[in-house]
């Protein structure tokens, strides 16, 4: 069982889906880097013409959790830089939205200390 404790964490599992709490640029660059990596990847398998039906269900699924898992994901990295998660409703102002995402979620240093949404994530 040494694996889990160094491969597999169930709070890290727990706190992807988490809106609370704050995520470095680290775990958020990641977070983005998987998605934008396993998302054409589950389009490409459920845009075919001759998928069964119970493969577009799961696409769609797949789809959805990594939508939450994104707006997760940026909610915390907007409360590691002392801001509302509601900011990442600017991704939906067009052209510039994404940018102002980018180059603060990605780009900007956390808080080094404890702000009010809790400690630096670590």
């Amino acid at each position: 069982m040494a694996w889990r404790s160094t491969l597999y964490k169930e709070e890290d599992m727990k706190q992807l889906f988490s809106l609370r709490g704050r995520a470095t640029r680290l775990q958020w660059w990641t977070i983005w880097l998987v998605i934008v990596l396993l998302g054409p990847l589950v389009d490409m398998i459920v845009a075919k013409d001759d998928v069964p039906a119970w493969i577009a269900v799961w696409g769609v699924a797949c789809v959805a959790v990594m939508l939450w898992i994104g707006l997760a994901a940026n909610v915390r990295r907007w409360h590691d830089i002392n801001r509302s998660g509601w900011m990442s409703l600017v991704f939906l102002v067009p052209l510039l939205g994404p940018l102002i995402v980018l180059l603060y979620n990605g780009c900007i240093p956390g808080d080094a200390s404890d702000n009010r949404y809790g400690a630096p994530a670590l």
